[in-house]
């Protein structure tokens, strides 16, 4: 045998060993849909804090006790004690419990999980392994496999000795992005880079850290070249809006900067909340009536031309309940406008407008001094078709 074979034999065979052996340890992670649901809706003291991959350095950000939990954590623990899943508190890289020991995935575990990452009993249960040979045919589950290998921190759990974990926000991107439509694809990249959860039925937008940010996802798509659902992500991920504190800024924001050739209005992208300081603190009475001083105000969506600045304040759904909110941002644009601000506002009524919308697009354009390049001759039918996709509240 000549010597080139000989080494292609040994080096497919080292291969083929440290593949069996990362199978081996892997644990399995809710993945998918079950995992996108879980990452749009957790609140910020329900986040996994223990990386369960075998092949991540780190320590993760280990959770001292209950008490410190949130509800989710606290359900995870209790559902894993009452499943039998010992808890573990050790080093993963040095732990003797680690992924190589655990059981084969049962029914028991798939509840505990379900218990631990709020997914209804009627939902499918989507959950990730590695290699063909590990799935598991279980009622009210669907398994997936994965045949290459997951980037360090790729799987997060509430304890380090966890039986089942999900997928990071970052690979579940990656997974939604070849499920779901382009548009919808950045919308969920934009919400998981985000300061908002939207938790199930409760018409509220709990504030949060963003779970992730697109630094981040570049690095996991550039560490998984063969990973399903890499192409669609890093398609998409130029255009994901980052630092939103609601769904409906990503779609102003997207509408207004997304290229005319896909829809959007060909806008120069707006830094997003981003803090605009007054010339002298503001002096003015609080909720509580006593006196305080404003030195900046958060705006919603901000342009930095030479010689202006221009602010688009969004005004959502719930604007005229708040009372207090319609007399503070009073005082904030009276206060912007003071200092030379141009100060856009738009509400909800009007983004629904496609007509509306339009004429509010055209306005800010030429205020921003964007000169119309466009030769697509059918440029307002796409923007009618992004906006149709738009105004469709995002679900999953």
């Amino acid at each position: 045998m000549p010597d080139e074979v000989a080494f292609f034999y040994i080096i497919r065979s080292l291969d083929k060993g440290f593949s069996d052996f990362y199978h081996a340890r892997m644990v399995p992670a809710i993945s998918h849909i079950s995992a996108a649901r879980f990452w749009l809706s957790c609140g910020q003291q329900d986040i996994p804090r223990h990386f369960l991959d075998s092949s991540s350095n780190s320590k993760g950000c280990p959770l001292s006790a209950d008490c410190h939990l949130g509800n989710a954590s606290r359900r995870a623990l209790a559902a894993n004690r009452q499943a039998g899943i010992a808890d573990c508190h050790c080093n993963t890289a040095t732990c003797r419990h680690n992924a190589a020991e655990h059981r084969p995935l049962s029914a028991d575990c798939l509840d505990a999980a379900r218990s631990a990452f709020s997914i209804e009993q009627d939902e499918p249960l989507h959950f990730l392994v590695s290699g063909q040979n590990n799935r598991r045919i279980l009622e009210g589950a669907v398994s997936h496999s994965i045949n290459g290998e997951l980037p360090p921190r790729s799987i997060l759990g509430y304890s380090a000795g966890a039986k089942i974990g999900i997928v990071s926000p970052e690979i579940s991107f990656m997974q939604m992005a070849c499920l779901l439509s382009r548009i919808d694809a950045i919308r969920y990249g934009s919400a998981l880079c985000g300061r908002f959860a939207v938790p199930a039925d409760t018409g509220k937008l709990p504030a949060r850290k963003p779970l992730t940010n697109v630094h981040d996802i570049r690095k996991h798509l550039k560490a998984s070249p063969r990973m399903s659902g890499r192409k669609q992500a890093s398609a998409v991920l130029p255009y994901i809006i980052e630092n939103t504190r609601s769904p409906r800024e990503i779609d102003v924001a997207l509408f207004l900067s997304l290229p005319i050739r896909k829809g959007g209005f060909g806008l120069p992208r707006p830094t997003i909340n981003e803090s605009v300081r007054l010339d002298k603190p503001l002096r003015t009475r609080n909720q509580y009536g006593g006196t305080s001083y404003i030195e900046s105000f958060e705006c919603d969506m901000v342009w930095h031309i030479p010689g202006k600045t221009i602010v688009v304040e969004y005004q959502g759904e719930q604007y005229h309940e708040r009372q207090f909110s319609i007399h503070r941002d009073s005082i904030k644009r009276n206060a912007l406008i003071e200092q030379g601000v141009c100060v856009f506002t738009l509400s909800n009524e009007q983004f629904r407008d496609f007509d509306q919308f339009r004429r509010f697009a055209t306005l800010l354009k030429e205020t921003l001094g964007v000169r119309p390049r466009s030769r697509i001759s059918d440029s307002e039918q796409r923007q009618k078709s992004l906006h149709a996709q738009l105004v469709r509240p995002f679900a999953l």
